[in-house]
């Protein structure tokens, strides 16, 4: 009796240790309960933090009139990458022949801007790697500076350097020449051209012909300016159109009288200051030299003197 006693009052002291304050039982899953269940019950996974900057779309297209301009938000991206974003999101066609495996690029633009600003930034990246772009429509290629000369490269004419926006994308841009040839500006620009560029003179329209970079092309287009500038201080063209004389005659006739002026100025020059075979300041009158070639009459058969 005392034996049962005894085995009734270990019991109850073990349910009452278990049910006190601050003693809590292991939770057993049951048997017909899944390991993934029981183990999300116990131990339940903390939710990741999501930063604001991550969660933000890498490439945004804002439609503005028609326009598609683009919002960038890469910080460290590869270029590839770059490149892939802008070909989902902006809907372009990426050829690309050279690895851009280990260019990177950062670029925020809180801005909508231009899809042709997008990639004179990837320009700017890719020049470092001897690369550039060229978009043609909805197709953007992947090619070196050195080949970029052979593509469907845009082609701008004039002679302002600030009409001309620097960046690094190659272009092609016709430059007219004023008063000094295009064969002198090229022999003196042709030092200043890097090996990927290529100048070239067009002689039957005094022209040069250059394919470079946009920045590259203002340089030198400040140059050709100052050297046709400096010319066209020292020198001045006119047109004159002739109504009663042959162009060619006139010329021949207008040569030959500089140069009896020049003989005639230097015989009055060593003389005594007397008039000249023809009379007059300086002993040569050219005007009068020229009513007498046209036949004594004046021009156009006029009388006078």
């Amino acid at each position: 009796m005392r034996t049962y006693r005894t085995i009734i009052l270990t019991g109850i002291l073990a349910t009452a240790s278990l049910l006190a304050p601050g003693h809590s039982a292991a939770q057993q899953p049951n048997e017909s309960t899944p390991p993934e269940e029981a183990q999300a019950v116990t131990t339940p996974a903390p939710k990741p933090a999501v930063s604001p900057a991550s969660a933000a779309q890498p490439v945004e297209v804002v439609k503005t009139n028609g326009d598609v301009m683009v919002k960038l938000n890469f910080q460290d991206t590869p270029l590839q990458a770059v490149l892939e974003y802008l070909s989902e999101t902006a809907g372009l066609t990426v050829i690309s022949n050279e690895p851009l495996i280990d260019g990177r690029m950062t670029v925020i633009s809180r801005q909508p801007i231009a899809l042709k600003e997008a990639v004179s930034l990837i320009n700017s990246m890719l020049k470092e790697k001897g690369l550039t772009t060229v978009l043609t429509g909805k197709v953007l290629k992947v090619v070196t500076l050195e080949a970029a000369k052979k593509e469907n490269l845009p082609v701008y004419t004039g002679r302002d350097p600030q009409a001309v926006l620097p960046s690094d994308d190659v272009v092609t841009y016709v430059i007219p020449v004023r008063y000094v040839t295009a064969d002198a500006l090229k022999e003196n620009l042709t030092v200043l051209i890097p090996e990927h560029a290529s100048l070239e003179a067009n002689e039957d329209g005094n022209a040069l012909i250059i394919t470079d970079t946009m920045a590259n092309i203002q340089r030198l287009m400040k140059i050709v300016a100052a050297l046709d500038t400096h010319m066209a201080s020292v020198s001045e063209i006119r047109v004159f159109r002739l109504v009663n004389a042959d162009a060619a005659s006139a010329a021949t006739m207008i040569n030959t009288m500089f140069e009896q002026s020049n003989q005639s100025n230097g015989r009055s020059s060593r003389g005594s200051g007397r008039g000249g075979d023809r009379g007059g300041p300086g002993g040569f009158n050219p005007m009068r030299m020229m009513m007498e070639r046209m036949g004594r009459g004046g021009f156009g058969g006029r009388g006078g003197r």
